[in-house]
C-alpha cells in the first residue's frame, strides 16, 4: 500500500503551524525569489574564488567538469554549494515570512531524537544491502581505500548539509507554506514532490530516465510521508543521507557523480535497460523501508 495524501498525520498540525501567521501566496513567490538569488549568489561566489586557485589555464576545463563530477574536489565544491541553499531558505523564511528558520524543522525537541532514531534503523539496512549488491554484481574499485578513508571526515558532513538543505526546502519551506495556503493535502504533498523529481531528471538514459524520475518522485512523497507522520524533518532528513551516503560514497554509476565513490557500477548512465532495473530495484526497497519506518517515527 503507497503513502496515501488523503490521510490525517496526527503529528503534521504541529509541523505547519508556524507557516499559518503568513500564509499569503505572494510571500511564497517572493521568498522563492529570494531563495533562487540567494542559492545562485552563493554558488558564483564560489566559483569567482576558484578562479585564482586553479589559474585561467584550468579553470575553464576544470568548471566544465563539475557536470559530470568524476573527481573528488568537483564532488566537494559541489556539495558544498549547497550552503547556499541552506541560506537561501532560511532568508526567505525570515525575511518573507518572518519566522525562525528553525520551525522549517519543525520541533528540534522531536526533530534530532527522530534523526537519530531513523539514522540507527537504517545504517545497517543499507550496509547490508550494500554487501548484497557488491558481493552479487561485477562492480569496478574507484578510489583506492585510504583516499576514501581520508576523504570521509570532510564527504559525510557535506553530504548531511547537501540533503538537509533540500529537506529544509522540498519537505520543510515548501509543503509549510502550501498547507498553511490551501486545504488540501494532496498540493502540500505532490506539488513539491513533482519539483523534485522533475529537478533530477536526466535524459541520458533515455527512457530509463522515466524509471529513475518515479524512484524519485516515490522518494519525495514517502519523505514527506514520514515528516507529517512525525511533525519533523529528522526522518527525513535520515532517510535522504544514508541513502545519499550509499549513492555518492558507496557504489556510484559511470556517468553521474562518482568523484567519492569506492566503487562504480557494471554499468554507465546510457545503458538505458540496466540503470530502470536498477531504479525499480531502489523503488522497492524504499517501499519496504517506508512500510518499516512509517510506525516508528509516528509512535
Amino acid at each position: 500500500m503507497a503513502p496515501n495524501p488523503s490521510l490525517q498525520f496526527v503529528h503534521q498540525d504541529q509541523f505547519f503551524a508556524p507557516a499559518r501567521e503568513r500564509p499569503q501566496l505572494w510571500r511564497l513567490f517572493v521568498g522563492l525569489a529570494v531563495f533562487l538569488f540567494s542559492y545562485v549568489g552563493f554558488v558564483a561566489i564560489m566559483a569567482v574564488v576558484m578562479y585564482p586557485v586553479l589559474g585561467p589555464l584550468n579553470y575553464f576545463g576544470w568548471l566544465s567538469g563539475l557536470r559530470v563530477p568524476s573527481t573528488p574536489g568537483h564532488v566537494l565544491f559541489l556539495l558544498f554549494s549547497f550552503f547556499g541553499m541552506m541560506i537561501g531558505v532560511f532568508l526567505a523564511t525570515s525575511a518573507c515570512h518572518g519566522r525562525s528558520p528553525l520551525s522549517l524543522f519543525g520541533p528540534i525537541h522531536y526533530a534530532i531524537p527522530d534523526f537519530l532514531k531513523t539514522l540507527l534503523t537504517l545504517v545497517p539496512i543499507y550496509g547490508v544491502v550494500g554487501l548484497y549488491f557488491l558481493a552479487s554484481s561485477d562492480s569496478a574499485p574507484n578510489l583506492p581505500l585510504a583516499q576514501w578513508l581520508a576523504l570521509l571526515p570532510l564527504a559525510l558532513p557535506l553530504i548531511l548539509i547537501q540533503v538537509t538543505a533540500e529537506e529544509l526546502l522540498f519537505r520543510g519551506y515548501l509543503p509549510q507554506q502550501l498547507a498553511a495556503r490551501f486545504k488540501a493535502q494532496w498540493v502540500w504533498m505532490l506539488v513539491p514532490a513533482i519539483v523534485f523529481a522533475a529537478l533530477h531528471y536526466d535524459g541520458r538514459s533515455g527512457v530509463g530516465a522515466f524509471s529513475v524520475l518515479l524512484t524519485i518522485f516515490v522518494f519525495a512523497v514517502i519523505a514527506m510521508d514520514l515528516t507529517a507522520r512525525a511533525g519533523s524533518l529528522g526522518p527525513a532528513i535520515a532517510l535522504h543521507f544514508v541513502n545519499n551516503c550509499f549513492a555518492l560514497l558507496v557504489l556510484s554509476v559511470p556517468g553521474t557523480i562518482t568523484g567519492l565513490s569506492l566503487f562504480t557500477a557494471p554499468f554507465d548512465i546510457l545503458s538505458s535497460a540496466e540503470v530502470a532495473k536498477s531504479a525499480l530495484l531502489d523503488l522497492a526497497l524504499l517501499y519496504l523501508l517506508w512500510r518499516l519506518l512509517k510506525r516508528s517515527v509516528s509512535a
